[in-house]
């Protein structure tokens, strides 16, 4: 048995995208953790994992950083969804999602 440590940010996008490997791992009889901001120790611990505790984010810090990113309004919506990825540069790119 190992110890499995899987870290995440407190968005339930991000956490989803771990679970299956988590998931899978604990039922290999791993002891499998997830390491969190503080405040998505309830999502943690509802999906049956051990919360580690790591710090929120300061506000100011992520709102300077989410600042710098291109407004998500520009992207199409088709169906109520808004269709954008990032380019290899990091850049949203509204066409890679067109058929």
């Amino acid at each position: 048995m190992r110890w499995i440590l899987a870290a995440t940010t407190a968005g339930a996008g991000h956490f989803a995208g771990l679970l299956p490997f988590a998931r899978a791992s604990a039922q290999l009889g791993h002891d499998v953790r997830v390491a969190a901001p503080r405040s998505f120790a309830a999502a943690v611990r509802r999906a049956g994992f051990d919360h580690e505790e790591l710090d929120d984010a300061d506000p100011a810090a992520k709102g300077a950083t989410f600042g710098r990113i291109p407004s998500l309004s520009t992207c199409p919506r088709r169906g109520g969804v808004q269709h954008c990825r990032a380019d290899g540069r990091g850049a949203l790119d509204h066409h890679a999602t067109d058929p």
